[in-house]
């Protein structure tokens, strides 16, 4: 997914890592996060990103110890 990600220049992807215990919301205003509760438990298998720093069209929506699991990127 790393790779899909940022060869379709959506994300800068550099690695994903496997997550383990709960997420926090850290944009609950933002429209991927409305209604989502914080701390959020994920499914198995869910992934963190080391990716795009969050800020400008680019918003770290949901994250684990300082690492994006859900972003939102708005496309100029």
């Amino acid at each position: 997914m790393p790779d899909l990600a940022t060869n379709a220049q959506l994300l800068s992807v550099n690695s994903q890592t496997v997550t383990t215990g709960s997420l926090s919301v850290l944009a609950p205003a933002d429209a991927i996060g409305s209604g989502v509760v914080s701390p959020y438990v994920p499914k198995p298998s869910t992934v963190s990103f080391d990716a795009e720093a969050s800020g400008g069209n680019v918003v770290w929506v949901v994250a684990q110890n300082g690492a994006p699991v859900v972003v939102h990127k708005i496309m100029p």
